[in-house]
């Protein structure tokens, strides 16, 4: 259908693909090399958070060669990949942040249910997961797949001000991360 399109090795898709599960099920069914898929924020608009990630759950565990990761890790060909959307903690969990994104990012008025406090408990989690599975010993390289990126200073260019506090370091970069690999 599109010839060439896949002439890779792998094919990694940290989020805001599709609006809907059914058509990147379909898309990916297309696709002849392993995928690596993380949900964005837009996936969820017009829907919760618990129906949109068992929706492409649902549809994507149908197809073998596709690695929903939402707080989960897999290991292809030797390479550890380590995934999750990782929301926002708002600027260190700074309460005029947390007001000025709730009143100004569409998310909160998009995605059914959503607010700072479950944003943050989301962020807190995949955080956790993250420093929790990087911690764990791996033989072989590991790379790390979130939506959001982990810098503030890449971040806050498209609207959320995160900090990435792993360590509760608020001056993290890409360069100070457990991993060299980050996607």
């Amino acid at each position: 259908m599109f010839p060439g399109l896949f002439s890779c090795d792998l094919l990694v898709l940290a989020g805001d693909i599709v609006g809907t599960h059914r058509w990147l099920a379909e898309w990916l069914a297309l696709c002849s090399v392993p995928v690596i898929y993380v949900l964005g924020n837009h996936e969820y608009y017009g829907k919760s958070l618990e129906r949109t990630e068992s929706a492409f759950r649902y549809a994507l565990d149908a197809l073998p060669h596709v690695h929903f990761l939402n707080g989960e890790s897999v290991v292809i060909k030797g390479v550890r990949f380590v995934g999750a959307t990782l929301w926002s903690d708002f600027d260190g969990e700074n309460p005029l942040v947390m007001e000025e994104c709730r009143d100004k990012i569409n998310d909160f008025r998009q995605v059914e249910g959503i607010t700072v406090t479950k944003i943050l408990e989301l962020f807190r989690k995949e955080r956790d997961w993250i420093d929790s599975e990087l911690s764990t010993p791996f033989d072989g390289p590991t790379v790390v797949v979130t939506h959001y990126a982990p810098s503030p200073q890449i971040s806050s260019v498209f609207g959320y001000k995160i900090t990435f506090s792993l360590r509760d370091n608020k001056d993290l970069t890409i360069d100070t991360l457990y991993s060299p690999y980050y996607i």
